[in-house]
């Protein structure tokens, strides 16, 4: 237990550095607004990290082997980041498709940080999409350690 949740932890504060130089880099080059919205940022991006890092934890424990977990994971980033509306805007899909992204954590960090950064939207209004990110992790993160089983003596 204590190597999952090491693990995640780390996957965490790497995920929220990421998406931090991302904003940092979108505020110098593009203007996006980060400093005047820190508030709902942090939200968004503590929420976003949680479900990414969990979500990675669980690939990781239900893959045999490395070849396996990047295989597996590539073909489902890539699937819901399509769906999720990352490479796509959800705007130009169908109603059956953007019900399809709706079970993608893309799908909500985005539609939350629209809310931040186009909106303008309180922080407040996140809490479906801060709601819905938190339980991914909580769920993912549960199931993962259900089924890190295999990794103890005698399994």
């Amino acid at each position: 237990m204590c190597v999952i949740d090491g693990g995640a932890a780390f996957c965490d504060q790497d995920f929220t550095v990421q998406i931090t130089v991302m904003f940092l880099w979108a505020e110098a080059v593009f203007g996006v607004p980060l400093r005047q919205h820190l508030a709902g940022f942090a939200v968004m991006t503590l929420c976003t990290s949680a479900a990414t890092a969990s979500f990675a934890m669980f690939m990781a424990t239900i893959c045999k082997s490395r070849a396996q977990l990047n295989a597996v994971s590539v073909v489902l980033i890539l699937s819901m980041s399509t769906v999720g509306g990352s490479m796509i805007p959800r705007f130009a899909m169908s109603d059956r498709m953007k019900e399809i992204g709706q079970w993608t954590f893309n799908a909500w960090a985005l539609d939350g940080y629209q809310k931040v950064f186009w909106y303008q939207s309180p922080i407040a209004s996140l809490k479906s999409e801060a709601t819905v990110l938190l339980a991914s992790a909580a769920i993912l993160g549960a199931l993962t350690l259900l089924l890190s089983g295999r990794w103890k003596r005698g399994s």
